[in-house]
């Protein structure tokens, strides 16, 4: 399986063309690439063409983020936007950032694997959550549960409006 995708302005090609491969083609000199946010420095003398391949960064390292802690902070939580957070903790927490303007549209997806249930709260009292239960959308709460086995996707639908969906959500 092969996914391509293209950054602008950056003028750079990410091409994942197996678990342990992910290219990067430059259309345009540069002297950094970021993957999973973290900056890989590229040879100045790199020029339009040039295709380095890093072998030490998988496709689900750059996708997943295996949590042990108990509680996710807001930051902590933050920095995962557009990944998949496998947990594996005891019972435990996640605390939604403060959303703004530019949060709008972030995603975040949790898998329970842990041996507790997730609550999932508010950074600040003016932030609304709501969730889909299959047929409805809830008014909103101050808190939600992630039940042991649960797959949720929490997706920021407005500043500090927030909107999950999946399974084992109450």
């Amino acid at each position: 399986m092969s996914i391509s995708v293209s950054l602008a302005p950056v003028n750079t090609e990410v091409s994942v063309s197996s678990a342990n491969d992910i290219s990067v083609s430059l259309t345009s000199p540069t002297t950094t690439v970021e993957v999973n946010n973290q900056a890989l420095a590229l040879p100045q003398s790199l020029g339009t063409g040039d295709s380095p391949t890093f072998s030490s960064v998988t496709a689900s390292q750059a996708l997943n983020n295996s949590i042990t802690d108990t509680s996710i902070d807001a930051s902590e939580f933050a920095a995962f936007a557009g990944t998949k957070i496998i947990y594996t903790g005891g019972a435990g927490s996640i605390t939604l950032p403060d959303a703004v303007s530019g949060d709008v549209g972030k995603a975040w997806i949790v898998v329970n694997a842990g041996t507790g249930a997730i609550t999932v709260k508010r950074d600040t009292n003016s932030q609304v959550i709501k969730f889909l239960n299959g047929s409805a959308v809830s008014s909103g709460s101050a808190n939600l549960t992630l039940a042991v086995g649960s797959a949720v996707e929490i997706i920021c639908t407005a500043v500090d409006n927030y909107i999950a969906f999946g399974s084992g959500i109450s």
